[in-house]
């Protein structure tokens, strides 16, 4: 080819990568316009599914639940409550494969560990467990489920087409963004919420496609339900700029009480954890204990967004603002303990409408001149406590400014959440969801590199040529092996093509002409079913050939147990863990443990190589190259 050729093909496959980037972005696009109405008719679903329950369970479909609880005679109360706890346990359970459902947590543990894989019948089953737990009047919310349901779908789709990790997550973040901005009718705050919740990074490769998923949940809804605000206030200023450290100090009171909940949250799961009773009995105790607290105080049955109504409009008396707190904390921790499906966001409103309300009317009776309304305190303290719980302050502060449009509101909401955050990250953690990512062992502030080096299995890295002998191969056998300049292969067959590598060139993980030279000083010992019996290296040999004769020893004789062998599933990042103290070119890779057959060698190069290939990923994903 002559150098004037050589611009112009140069051109040409310019064209060609610009021209595929650009089919890539435009399938995302279109795919997150799917996610987003899938996502939005799964949160009309999953709201269908709750009515009809309650309905069935108390004779009613409204949200109205504390006023349609209130007109019924105790004991319909106490039977409704414990026979659909026991509805629940025995028949919804068996839509799980888990027997738990499941829910906002475990999206952030699919994005953190499997590259945002998640079960659809998993998603499907939870989101009718959960659905049902309210409708039965479970003290639990039903923001999370929704969340969990429109990740799932996200998910599902992005399996479908068969998309890349990083779409995957993207797609992911498309059904949560839209599960949020139907619900709250508040798209702005979906498309963030997504990002800094669940994804926990802004790359400009999903910004778009989660932009499209919200705005398109957003419109479906509001063409489908006219009553798109779950707690609609009128126009409120803030009068005094006195208040401003009564708003202060509702960021320290949210923060208390936040940490309180999720403790006591956590602490009732693992209690609930050393019970070994069948569902179906827990699932019926917390019934009968719900229905019997329902029967003094029904505020506390489902998600109870008329009591926060009930408090943003001060219709209850001062006491019975403080009562509800630790009763809903108790109620909601029992009916989460004892099995019942749904979030705590809901709860966590709750608690922070009552908090704000029992405060507002306090400060209220001391500055009667300064205080604008108690309304402005329930949403302060409600901004607060569920910043706290959901670790999303950006979040809470855009939904209260989608939901009110007023500046000054949400002024106060900002600083009550920016307290409340500072002082809930320094005593607890950031979130209830990160606290549960660290009991189940895994690092909420790993970066992406790691999470990729998680998701690649050492199994995709194994080269198949090495050099072995038999366990009885004389010494002469294992020098022409040794010394010889071609290597055996080790099994039938190439791993799976290599999705990780940008290049997709398997010779760089084979190994480099220098580093197969020096790998031929070594030799394996198997046995007939390929397990590892020993390694032997040149200068055993050659030591081996000083004392005796060189058919005096046979290969296992002189082979000793190699310094590190690893197995083909695990990932790469345990990989580097156990090569922090390995000298060597390679090391053995075994199919399994406990059998010890070896499927080939991984050279310690490789996986250097792959850590900087996760790197350059990473950087890729956050400039939205990826």
């Amino acid at each position: 080819m002559s150098q004037s050729e050589q611009p112009d093909s140069s051109i040409a496959e310019v064209t060609s990568d610009t021209l595929l980037a650009r089919t890539e972005y435009l399938k995302i696009s279109l795919l997150a316009i799917l996610a987003g109405g899938v996502a939005a008719y799964g949160a009309l679903a999953f709201r269908y599914i709750l009515d009809s329950v309650q309905n069935l369970t108390f004779g009613f479909f409204h949200e109205q639940v504390y006023s349609g609880v209130s007109q019924l005679p105790g004991w319909h109360i106490l039977l409704a409550t414990t026979l659909g706890g026991l509805f629940l346990g025995s028949i919804l359970y068996r839509f799980l494969s888990n027997s738990a459902p499941q829910g906002a947590v475990d999206v952030l543990r699919a994005v953190k560990t499997s590259g945002g894989k998640l079960s659809l019948r998993n998603g499907a089953g939870s989101a009718m467990v959960s659905a049902a737990s309210v409708g039965i009047g479970g003290s639990t919310g039903v923001y999370s489920p929704i969340v969990h349901l429109g990740a799932c779908l996200g998910s599902s789709l992005a399996r479908q087409f068969g998309l890349t990790r990083t779409q995957t997550i993207t797609l992911l973040g498309c059904g949560v963004a839209s599960a949020i901005a139907s619900t709250f009718n508040a798209p702005i705050a979906g498309v963030i919420f997504a990002h800094e919740v669940m994804l926990g990074h802004y790359a400009l490769a999903s910004f778009a496609p989660i932009t499209l998923a919200s705005v398109v949940g957003t419109a479906i809804i509001r063409f489908h339900l006219t009553d798109l605000f779950p707690f609609p206030v009128e126009d409120i200023e803030i009068n005094h700029i006195l208040e401003y450290p009564l708003f202060a100090l509702m960021g320290v009171l949210s923060a208390g009480l936040a940490i309180v909940f999720m403790k006591s949250v956590l602490f009732s799961n693992q209690q609930a954890k050393k019970l070994e009773w069948p569902i179906w009995v827990r699932t019926t105790l917390g019934g009968f204990v719900l229905g019997v607290l329902a029967m003094k105080f029904p505020q506390i049955l489902g998600m109870g967004n008329e009591s926060i109504q009930k408090a943003i409009d001060n219709e209850f008396v001062l006491w019975l603002f403080f009562a509800l707190i630790p009763i809903k904390i108790f109620a909601t921790s029992f009916s989460l303990g004892m099995g019942y499906g749904g979030g705590i966001f809901g709860p966590a409103l709750f608690l922070g409408a009552m908090l704000g309300a029992a405060s507002g009317n306090c400060f209220d009776e001391l500055l009667p001149e300064v205080v604008s309304s108690v309304e402005v305190y329930v949403l302060v303290g409600m901004g607060g406590v569920v910043s706290c719980v959901m670790g999303s302050p950006i979040t809470t502060i855009l939904i209260v400014f989608e939901m009110t449009s007023s500046q000054s509101l949400t002024t106060a909401v900002m600083i009550s959440v920016v307290i409340a955050n500072l002082i809930s990250t320094r005593l607890f953690t950031r979130s209830f969801f990160l606290r549960q990512l660290e009991l189940m062992g895994i690092n909420p502030d790993e970066g992406r590199e790691v999470q990729i080096l998680k998701s690649l299995k050492v199994r995709r890295l194994v080269c198949p040529w090495y050099n072995f002998v038999s366990e009885d191969d004389t010494l002469e056998e294992v020098e022409n092996q040794m010394r010889s300049d071609t290597e055996r292969r080790g099994q039938s067959k190439d791993p799976p093509p290599l999705k990780f590598s940008p290049s997709n060139d398997r010779r760089k993980f084979e190994g480099t002409s220098e580093q197969r030279k020096l790998n031929n000083q070594d030799a394996y010992v198997l046995d007939e079913e390929k397990r590892i019996k020993g390694k032997i290296h040149m200068s055993d040999l050659l030591l081996a050939k000083q004392g005796k004769g060189t058919n005096a020893f046979t290969a296992q004789s002189i082979a000793h147990p190699p310094s590190l062998i690893l197995h083909a599933d695990m990932n790469m990042l345990e990989a580097m863990d156990l090569l922090a103290d390995f000298v060597g070119i390679s090391i053995p890779v075994v199919d399994d443990p406990e059998n010890g057959k070896m499927l080939g060698i991984l050279y310690a190069g490789t996986v250097f190589e792959a850590y900087n290939r996760a790197l350059l990923q990473a950087r890729e994903e956050e400039r939205g190259h990826r």
